[in-house]
């Protein structure tokens, strides 16, 4: 059974009377869209790509006042696999409520449906990136714990020589990605990206002068890769490579793009074995027995 959510247990009867709690509907677009745009401010093509490529009706709800859409949260369908072991839930994404109606329980509620659906379903977890530091607070009380350890290294190439030889950054697409990053996380309890969830992100890194890569030595691939560009600083969402190809990989990729410097996700155990600060990615809602087996669920690519 999934845990209790006894915050959000008390405000059932505290729902607004013209509050109703579905699944989207093609007409609702253009206020899921402003909800959307007040509440990230990612920029029109990163919304229009949203609704244009990854938005359907059966994978999003909503909150409605008098019909008209105040909340919104995609759930999208995702696996965790740990070795010969899978286990079926959702990724939630783009959780938000339009600010005018915020501190009344919307998302909140919002959430619980989607429990509610997802446990109905026998599926086994909800996972999600708290869109700010911030937010961690708010989804515990849901339910939620913080999961996908990560570390925040900042990298600057100190020279285009390096004694070990040079490796190579490639693009790739994002099926061809899944399957590098499948390889490099083999045996590991770890979110697995669907097709058409790499194919978003391939067109969302794109949109940011990023993109999937892999990274080959001597033409030998030996890891892959995600990155985007923003202010002349190279942002790895992820890189899955052996420890001592670390700098190799990321000054291949940063000479790619013309980058001074580049900030990576590391593994937790990567990190810390450089002395790094360990930070939660993630959150995750599941029955006791599974998230003590999935402490140490990696993470790292996200939709952010």
């Amino acid at each position: 059974m999934w845990p209790k959510n006894e915050a959000a247990a008390k405000k059932r009867f505290g729902l607004e009377m013209f509050a109703n709690i579905r699944l989207s509907r093609a007409r609702d677009i253009p206020f899921l869209r402003r909800i959307y745009r007040r509440s990230f401010g990612d920029g029109l093509k990163s919304e229009d790509l949203l609704f244009r490529d990854l938005y359907r009706e059966d994978n999003c709800y909503v909150l409605t006042r008098f019909g008209t859409p105040a909340a919104m949260a995609f759930a999208l369908p995702a696996t965790i696999r740990g070795g010969e072991r899978e286990w079926r839930g959702l990724y939630l994404y783009a959780v938000a409520t339009h600010p005018r109606w915020r501190h009344r329980g919307y998302s909140s509620r919002l959430i619980e449906r989607i429990h509610a659906d997802a446990q109905a379903g026998g599926m086994d977890f909800a996972l999600l990136v708290p869109a700010t530091d911030e937010l961690f607070g708010f989804y515990a009380r849901l339910g939620y714990e913080k999961i996908g350890q990560i570390c925040r290294y900042e990298y600057a190439p100190a020279a285009p020589l390096l004694p070990e030889p040079p490796l190579a950054a490639t693009p790739v697409s994002g099926e061809r990605y899944g399957q590098a990053r499948e390889l490099r996380l083999d045996g590991e309890n770890h979110l697995v990206w669907r097709e058409e969830l790499l194919v978003y992100q391939s067109k969302m890194l794109t949109l940011f002068k990023g993109g999937f890569y892999l990274l080959l030595e001597e033409g030998r691939e030996i890891g892959c890769a995600a990155v985007s560009w923003s202010g002349g600083v190279l942002d790895v969402q992820e890189i899955l490579v052996p420890p001592e190809k670390l700098t190799g990989a990321l000054t291949a990729l940063a000479i790619h793009h013309g980058a001074g410097l580049a900030r990576a996700r590391l593994e937790a155990g990567r990190g810390e074995d450089i002395g790094l600060r360990t930070q939660a990615l993630a959150v995750i809602c599941a029955p006791p027995a599974l998230r003590a087996d999935l402490s140490d669920l990696y993470v790292a690519l996200v939709m952010d």
